[in-house]
């Protein structure tokens, strides 16, 4: 009688200890995931080259105010401008040529969005980003290759 019994419980102890297997399998790897999730996001790959903008304020801030600050980093691999506007409100970007000629003009409010994307030129040159929005005028040049 104890062998009937022993050969029923035998896949109930098999699954069990499949499950159990299991379940270690899907623990190591989410362990695994979290571990490497934040390397993945702070390993980028881009290689972006931060373009020097020189700003001026259009009014006199108090030093309780937050004031405008204006990045621009410059994606040669991905002919892309990443600009990062803060406290700018409506802002217009423009791209000129180094003979002044505007190559593209584009805006954003940077209270809703204060990271913004524009597309580099393709031809090889000596270019200038304009930043204007009603607190601050900024400008600064990028060398396309």
């Amino acid at each position: 009688m104890l062998n009937f019994y022993a050969v029923n419980l035998l896949p109930l102890i098999l699954k069990q200890k499949l499950m159990k297997r299991l379940l270690l399998i899907l623990i190591a790897m989410l362990t695994v995931g979290a571990v490497l999730s934040p390397c993945v996001f702070a390993c980028n790959d881009r290689n972006g080259k931060k373009v020097h903008v020189s700003s001026t304020s259009k009014r006199n801030w108090s030093n309780r105010d937050l004031t405008p600050d204006v990045n621009v980093w410059y994606y040669p691999d991905e002919d892309q401008l990443e600009l990062t506007c803060y406290e700018t409100r409506e802002t217009s970007v423009y791209i000129l040529s180094s003979t002044g000629e505007e190559i593209s003009c584009d805006g954003f409010n940077s209270d809703m969005t204060p990271s913004y994307t524009v597309e580099a030129p393709d031809t090889p040159g000596t270019y200038w980003i304009v930043i204007d929005s009603p607190v601050i005028y900024a400008e600064g040049s990028f060398v396309v290759k």
